[in-house]
């Protein structure tokens, strides 16, 4: 209690649990954290990532007070201060405490060893970028692959011109978080001669949750049963799937396709939308809204395949894979 009192007298701001004093820190910032679930695979890769790491750094996260296009915040969990949770702090905040100035009060309220932000585009990333540029503070960010050739081409007048920008940082203020040899290639591509860290596995390494395998499956003749788990947005292109269900010929089997995920782009959907009205007989498409992460697996198992869509340098794939395995989401 005593050595606890004393690291307290030190750190004037506030008083921390014991377990941080002695630990590298890492402030963490992501738009959106649990007990959300809308943004989709972000969440849960922040998630993995800290539950690799809280054992070995003291991790403080701060995030929105509410999920994804949500109008309020959740319910019962404080908002604007350091909350303890398990092995970790975090602290929700309201939208009128997302400020640059509320922002500069976390970074000087204690010394961080690590700034990490999640997402090259995201509102706490520019924030923490003019902090940067304004203080000379050292942030790592994490793309996750914002900077892959397909991704950057969506909505390519916004983020072209931010990449152009962000390369007037002086190159020391920067380290990048890539999780793949070809993000780091996609990295120096856009800013070459800056300084590109690849992060080793054992440090943060692509850590997906395995779905459980299923015991017992015996698919039903005459049927498929699809089902799609993703944000409703181009990049993940369900448009191409519903293209290709609107002209598949009736060979006496029934396709059933259920999609899942919040919607991301209003216009893209409609047009999705458009093509599930246009869908032939045999073919039964329905929108069953948002899932959280822990009702994913007792929900794909109820299907013959998963179906996802995988970008590639050249072209998109779309990869089929039966539900009978367990998956990397």
């Amino acid at each position: 209690m005593l050595l606890f009192m004393n690291r307290c007298r030190q750190d004037k701001t506030r008083c921390y649990p014991e377990w941080t004093m002695t630990k590298p820190s890492i402030l963490l910032f992501i738009e959106y954290y649990l007990p959300g679930y809308k943004f989709g695979g972000p969440i849960q890769s922040v998630a993995n990532l800290v539950s690799l790491m809280k054992e070995h750094y003291a991790i403080y996260i701060v995030t929105r007070d509410r999920d994804y296009r949500d109008t309020t915040a959740y319910p019962d969990i404080p908002v604007n201060q350091w909350l303890v949770r398990d092995g970790y702090q975090i602290q929700y905040l309201s939208p009128s405490n997302t400020t640059l100035g509320h922002i500069r009060a976390l970074l000087t309220q204690r010394q961080y060893d690590y700034i990490y932000t999640n997402s090259l585009f995201a509102a706490f990333t520019r924030q923490l970028l003019l902090l940067s540029f304004l203080t000379g503070q050292k942030i790592v960010i994490a793309p996750r692959g914002e900077l892959h050739p397909g991704a950057i081409q969506l909505k390519s007048y916004k983020k072209r011109p931010f990449v152009w920008l962000t390369r007037w940082l002086p190159k020391d203020r920067v380290i990048w978080h890539a999780t793949d040899q070809e993000e780091v290639r996609a990295i120096q591509h856009h800013f070459v001669n800056w300084r590109i860290r690849y992060v080793p596995v054992r440090f943060a390494p692509d850590t997906p949750r395995l779905l459980k395998q299923r015991t017992a499956f015996t698919k039903k003749a005459g049927l498929v049963r699809l089902v799609f788990i993703s944000r409703i947005t181009i990049k993940k292109g369900i448009q191409f799937l519903l293209e290709l269900l609107t002209r598949h010929s009736d060979t006496g089997e029934e396709v059933v396709l259920d999609i899942y995920g919040p919607v991301v782009d209003d216009i893209y959907w409609r047009d999705c939308q458009a093509l599930i009205e246009r869908m032939p007989a045999h073919c039964k498409v329905t929108y069953r809204g948002a899932i959280c992460h822990e009702l994913v697996n007792e929900t794909v198992v109820r299907y013959d395949f998963l179906v996802l869509q995988l970008w590639e340098k050249t072209s998109d794939t779309l990869s089929l894979n039966p539900c009978r395995r367990a998956y990397r989401l």
